[in-house]
């Protein structure tokens, strides 16, 4: 439950990846126990992705939130770097005071080394004025 609240929705997949990839059929295993969670009303399944997304009960997110892509995201970004290693400390989204702050997606700390990351799931082209340089 405690990654449910951190990355705020997760695909089956990915749970079964990070909490049951240690037995035979992690999939298998994490519908049994998610089901059952469903059941008792700790969390809350949504049926329009596939695999199915699961949020915690007490979400303020809806369901069909152009959001979810992007928490999606942040969590297969998490996924990655944790092949190379385990995090110190990884927060999503964290607020740091008033508006107008940095407002990174993720602060993490991996190898003794801070991270402040952009998530960005769109690409983003604009046209360039007459001397500047054309990036992507």
């Amino acid at each position: 439950m405690s990654d449910l609240n951190r990355f705020r929705v997760m695909d089956r997949d990915s749970i079964a990846e990070l909490h049951f990839a240690n037995l035979k059929s992690p999939q298998y295993a994490a519908n049994n126990v998610l089901l059952q969670l469903v059941r008792e009303g700790h969390v809350e399944r949504y049926t329009h992705f596939q695999p199915y997304v699961y949020f915690p009960s007490d979400s303020n997110i809806k369901k069909s939130s152009q959001k979810i892509p992007h928490f999606l995201t942040i969590l297969n970004t998490y996924k990655e770097i944790s092949q190379h290693g385990k995090f110190e400390m990884f927060q999503v989204e964290p607020k740091y005071g008033s508006k107008g702050l940095a407002e990174p997606d993720i602060v993490c700390i991996f190898r003794r080394t801070p991270f402040f990351i952009e998530v960005q799931k769109t690409c983003i082209l604009r046209k360039a004025n007459a001397g500047e340089a054309r990036s992507l």
